[in-house]
């Protein structure tokens, strides 16, 4: 026979699990969403330095071009 201390203790661990579970989901989340930040990030800068590229070849080919 369990006596009330036990019981309530069980609910209380319960309560535990069920704080640290969220506070890891949170934590999870957070994490995913900082990586999936951090990704665009570097995808905005490669479609920069892209636009770069293919605006200093124009120049080039325009210069070429009027430069024969």
């Amino acid at each position: 026979m369990k006596k009330k201390g036990q019981v309530e203790l069980s609910c209380q661990s319960k309560l535990n699990q069920k704080q640290v579970a969220n506070e890891l989901l949170d934590k999870t989340v957070e994490d995913c969403n900082k990586h999936l930040a951090s990704k665009v990030a570097v995808l905005e800068c490669m479609l920069e330095l892209d636009n770069l590229l293919i605006k200093n070849s124009l120049c080039k080919k325009k210069h070429l071009y009027n430069n024969p």
